[in-house]
């Protein structure tokens, strides 16, 4: 078991990969389980403010609260992170991640909590989010996964432009 120090240090490692817009967080309440899909099905909202520690710890843990985070940082134009969102819960992660390294793209699978997959780009510096966007959508295609949700979903944030 690990000592509170070090938990507060994975939790501090993990929201440094993810840097986020400070204005606002999502957060999705699990209410139920599709018996045929295995898709959870919740209710999300938007809160004004950072997300609190508390909410990154619940999320981590597996709680029933996810945690989304906005990609398009503070400057309202740039990301150092971004996701591909595969909402397939019969996906194979093994079979996606052995196309993602054929085609040499710089993601990251990951199981998302509903069953399907996250495929994650991470910046070693900000790059404006319509590139990245941009790239995303070619990359999903390449992927076998047209149309799919991409994180950020804007390229830039209203009023500041």
């Amino acid at each position: 078991m690990s000592s509170l120090s070090e938990h507060r240090d994975q939790l501090t490692q993990f929201q440094a990969l993810f840097p986020s817009y400070s204005g606002a967080y999502g957060s999705f309440h699990i209410t139920e389980t599709n018996a045929e899909t295995g898709k959870k099905n919740g209710v999300a909202q938007t809160i004004r403010g950072p997300a609190p520690i508390s909410a990154w710890d619940q999320h981590l843990a597996g709680g029933p609260k996810g945690l989304g985070t906005i990609p398009l940082l503070d400057d309202g134009v740039s990301v150092t992170w971004a996701a591909i969102d595969i909402d397939d819960t019969q996906i194979d992660h093994t079979m996606l991640d052995a196309k993602v390294r054929e085609l040499d793209l710089p993601l990251v699978v990951c199981r998302s909590k509903s069953g399907g997959a996250h495929c994650y780009l991470f910046l070693v510096t900000p790059l404006p989010a319509k590139n990245v966007v941009e790239a995303l959508k070619n990359w999903s295609a390449a992927l076998g996964y047209p149309g799919v949700e991409i994180f950020p979903k804007q390229t830039h944030r209203e009023g500041d432009e």
